[in-house]
């Protein structure tokens, strides 16, 4: 599916959730989807919150055709743990770990010795691997794209 289609029916699905369901970041409020190309990344403040995003989004998808690829989908759990309230990434190695499905099936559980790659960034749960390079990596990139000439296909 082409950036701009996936965009256009991404769009709707933004207005129906509204921020529902989202992870409070102070200063910004409530944020639970960001979309780029045909990614979109879900988060929510609460497991349940993000079972039901997740619902949602399959349910919205299934109205217009189309489906989320459960091979290419992972979840980051971050739970508080300890008296100081501290987060811990809650993986399968956990007690009680977190279950998030989409069509029935578990979407896979992010470990925490884990690094996966999203939008050429490479991330742990803690974030980016090395966010210096991550920037210098988007401006080169960038730079490189400004510099490109136009050409009509």
């Amino acid at each position: 599916m082409s950036s701009l289609l996936f965009n256009l029916a991404i769009d709707e699905l933004f207005e129906i959730i509204g921020d529902r369901f989202g992870y409070e970041l102070q200063g910004v409020g409530s944020v639970n989807a960001r979309a780029f190309a045909d990614d979109i990344a879900l988060m929510s403040g609460s497991e349940v919150g993000m079972q039901q995003l997740l619902l949602e989004t399959e349910k919205f998808l299934t109205a217009r055709g189309l489906e989320l690829n459960v091979e290419k989908c992972t979840a980051i759990c971050l739970r508080k743990a300890g008296k100081f309230k501290n987060s811990q990434v809650a993986d399968s190695s956990v007690t009680n770990p977190p279950r998030f499905t989409v069509q029935n099936k578990s979407i896979p559980l992010f470990r925490i010795n884990e690094k996966c790659r999203y939008l050429g960034v490479h991330f742990t749960p803690f974030g980016a691997v090395d966010p210096r390079v991550s920037v210098s990596v988007l401006k080169t990139t960038l730079s490189c794209l400004s510099k490109a000439p136009l050409k009509p296909q």
